[in-house]
C-alpha cells in the first residue's frame, strides 16, 4: 500500500516525491530524504546493471518470437 500511495518504505508516512509522481511539469522528482524519518533515498549500486540484464532478456525474447512468427 505504501508503494501505491508513494510513501517512504521505512515509516510509510513521508512522501517519496516532491511534487507527486504524476505532476505534469515536474514528473517524478524524488525527495532526497524522507521528511518524517530521515531515510536517505538512493538507488542501489547495481540497479542499472540488473536493469540492463532484464532489458536484454526481454529484447531477446521479443526478437526470437518475431523471428519465429
Amino acid at each position: 500500500m505504501a508503494m501505491l500511495a508513494q510513501k517512504c518504505p521505512r515509516c510509510r508516512k513521508g512522501n517519496m516525491f516532491a511534487h507527486g509522481a504524476f505532476h505534469p511539469t515536474k514528473f517524478g522528482t524524488p525527495n532526497t530524504t524522507c521528511s518524517h524519518c530521515g531515510l536517505y533515498f538512493e538507488i542501489e549500486p547495481s540497479f542499472f546493471t540488473g536493469a540492463m540484464y532484464i532489458s536484454y532478456a526481454i529484447n531477446v525474447a521479443i526478437m526470437v518470437s518475431l523471428f519465429i512468427f
